[in-house]
């Protein structure tokens, strides 16, 4: 089993599709726009110093980071389910 790609699924995938369907894709894409940058730095970094493993750690990150951040903004747009749909996407593996 690859647990780098369930872990990269499950921490922002269901928070980025409420926000995406509460009419907000703008959200998503300007901390996407804004998570660039920083990632290619991060990933540069990390490569340079652990190889093909801290790029792997670069991703990862990212991706706990983005999942952390849309869940913010799920729970801002609708506080009472913010808590399910972490429960949800913990279910889904």
């Amino acid at each position: 089993m690859d647990r780098g790609r369930d872990i990269r699924k499950l921490p922002g995938m269901a928070p980025l599709r409420f926000v995406q369907a509460q009419g907000r894709p703008d959200l998503s894409g300007r901390l996407h726009i804004l998570e660039v940058p920083i990632h290619i730095i991060v990933t540069v970094l990390l490569t340079r110093a652990y190889g093909i493993m801290g790029a792997a750690y670069a991703v990862t990150l990212r991706t706990l980071i983005d999942g952390a951040v849309l869940l913010a903004f799920t729970k801002r747009l609708a506080p009472e389910i913010a808590l399910n749909i972490g429960v949800v996407g913990q279910l889904s593996c």
